[in-house]
């Protein structure tokens, strides 16, 4: 479906009376995008929907973010997403206690589901930042998950690592090493960005620690994705040139 129509009318509803240069003062949205916007056939990111209803941006005719969001369609996507996550991803609290390896099947049908939505997800979360990507098939970075070509100077290609966490994490010293020496093994280049996707908030944090600490050249970055609410939050590990270097973010 075409949200790009209906979030056009509200858009011009929230702009109101004032012209499209105001409301990129009042919005700090760039007139242009506004103006794109505006003539249907564009789907702003949902950072720059924030932006256009955050009170400073004063919109007009009682706009809301969530009304907003919801005639982007991007309220549709979440729920479709989040749905998959609940009811196929989270632990389920029904049931008898299964045996080990009917456990390590359950887990391993897990993994691939998630991987998928994860997939998907990004896939989402690149066509709402209006990054431009093709699937990279027959590629010979075969150690990751998702292999993506871009046009982010200079990176061309963007490697995804999926890790699904579905129990506690008591050693994650040995999570950092496991991840990193994965990394590690391919090799480096200035053209490339690696991501490490997880789902555990404690393990997020402690890699965190290491954040411009690690010897690997590199693009490296961290992904936390909160199974909750499909959240993000993401930071670089690392850079390829610690001096000259551009970041973006998937988040």
């Amino acid at each position: 479906m075409d949200y790009t129509n209906q979030l056009a009318d509200i858009v011009a509803r929230a702009k109101g009376d004032r012209s499209a240069r105001q409301y990129s003062k009042d919005s700090n949205v760039s007139q242009a995008l506004i103006s794109r916007t505006l003539q249907g056939g564009y789907r702003p990111s949902a950072k720059i929907i924030r932006k256009l209803t955050d009170p400073k941006a004063k919109p007009q005719g009682g706009v809301t973010y969530e009304e907003m969001m919801a005639a982007a369609g991007y309220l549709q996507i979440a729920d479709a997403l989040d749905e998959a996550v609940r009811n196929a991803l989270l632990p389920s609290t029904q049931g008898k206690e299964k045996q080990s390896d009917e456990a390590e099947g359950e887990d391993r049908s897990k993994l691939t589901l998630y991987e998928s939505v994860i997939n998907g997800f990004i896939l989402e979360k690149m066509r709402q930042k209006n990054f431009h990507y093709a699937m990279e098939l027959g590629s010979q970075i075969d150690a990751f998950d998702l292999i993506l070509f871009v046009d982010l100077p200079p990176i061309k290609h963007w490697c995804f690592d999926i890790y699904y966490i579905s129990e506690p994490i008591i050693t994650p010293n040995r999570w950092l090493f496991r991840i990193l020496g994965k990394v590690a093994a391919t090799t480096s280049d200035c053209e490339r960005k690696v991501s490490v996707v997880i789902n555990d908030e404690k393990l997020f944090s402690y890699i965190k620690k290491y954040q411009g600490k690690i010897s690997y050249r590199g693009d490296l970055s961290v992904i936390l994705v909160k199974l909750e609410d499909l959240s993000t939050e993401e930071f670089y590990l690392s850079h390829f040139d610690e001096e000259e270097y551009t970041e973006f973010f998937l988040s």
